[in-house]
């Protein structure tokens, strides 16, 4: 085979990988969640965590893992206000400084009581470093 017909081929396959890569990056960077609530911790000793929900979703364990609204031990949820935008889907609306409520953790006890117990159950990273990210506090 000629030299310009192979550099030719092998122009359009990495062009055709670079492209396939470079959707993979941009869908999985379209399904992260940026917790910060800057307003509500103000100062912060660790930088806020970019969570993959795209990839909890597939783990197979449906939405009330994470999503709740409890009345006594039961969840109530409606899947259905699960919609994107809505305030009522975020932890902070519930687990504000104190929660609504006596017995319901404050943020910051809620995300790491939710997140590390799982991620203890399933091997998912459980070290601070490995969901804040370790450069330090956001600017």
């Amino acid at each position: 085979m000629e030299p310009v017909r192979v550099r030719l081929y092998f122009l359009i396959i990495i062009t055709f990988l670079s492209g396939v890569f470079l959707s993979q990056l941009k869908s999985d960077d379209a399904s992260l969640i940026r917790i910060d609530n800057k307003t509500y911790y103000g100062s912060k000793e660790r930088s806020s965590v970019d969570f993959p929900h795209e990839k909890h979703m597939q783990m197979d364990k449906g939405c009330t893992a994470c999503h709740h609204d409890y009345r006594g031990k039961i969840n109530i949820l409606k899947l259905e206000s699960l919609s994107e935008g809505n305030p009522a889907t975020r932890c902070i609306t519930c687990h504000g400084k104190y929660g609504k409520a006596r017995e319901r953790h404050h943020l910051m006890q809620a995300y790491h009581r939710l997140c590390i117990g799982c991620h203890s159950a399933s091997r998912g990273p459980v070290l601070c470093g490995q969901c804040h990210d370790s450069q330090g506090v956001d600017k």
